[in-house]
């Protein structure tokens, strides 16, 4: 187990974050959609 490794559990984590976090902002904004693109947030 090398470099590689770490590139996938590096990989696996921020998926795994990246999902958590989107799940979370569905449930507290039924629709992200209209609120983003109205308040249009730099990122």
């Amino acid at each position: 187990m090398g470099m590689h490794a770490a590139v996938w559990a590096a990989a696996a984590v921020s998926g795994a974050c990246a999902l958590v976090v989107a799940a979370r902002m569905y449930e507290t904004h039924p629709k992200p959609i209209r609120t983003s693109t109205q308040r249009a947030p730099k990122g």
